[in-house]
């Protein structure tokens, strides 16, 4: 079995793409660049291990998804908790907050962000003015 998916249900995805998605050619998607996992879990496991070292600091939504916090800790990184607004989201703005925050207190920087809309537990969305 191959590690990615099997490669008829990673070419149904790719096909399902192109015709959803006006625009993409079928360059644009290769099936070698499709995983398929056994949950969410999995996939954010190869997701954080391809974008964040061992000692990262990963800022999260103070009310976020236990599972980034389990699983980024598990990989080693250290979270910044960013403070979510009145709409339960973290926009430029809480994010500003938290970098000026470390900066002041000689933390260590940020190098990642997980961000997610809808938001998972609170299902708030971000406006494409807030990305």
């Amino acid at each position: 079995t191959d590690a990615f998916g099997l490669l008829q249900l990673r070419e149904n995805i790719r096909q399902h793409y192109l015709k959803k998605y006006d625009g993409l050619s079928s360059e644009d998607i290769d099936t070698s660049r499709i995983v398929v996992t056994t949950g969410s879990s999995g996939g954010f496991l190869l997701t954080f291990t391809a974008c964040f070292d061992t000692g990262d600091t990963v800022a999260i939504a103070s009310s976020g998804y236990p599972c980034y916090r389990n699983i980024l800790g598990a990989l080693g990184c250290e979270l910044a908790n960013v403070g979510i607004n009145n709409e339960f989201k973290i926009t430029a703005t809480e994010l500003k907050e938290e970098i000026e925050r470390r900066r002041e207190m000689g933390e260590k920087s940020i190098k990642g962000l997980i961000l997610s809309s809808p938001s998972n537990p609170t299902g708030s969305m971000l406006t494409p003015d807030e990305l």
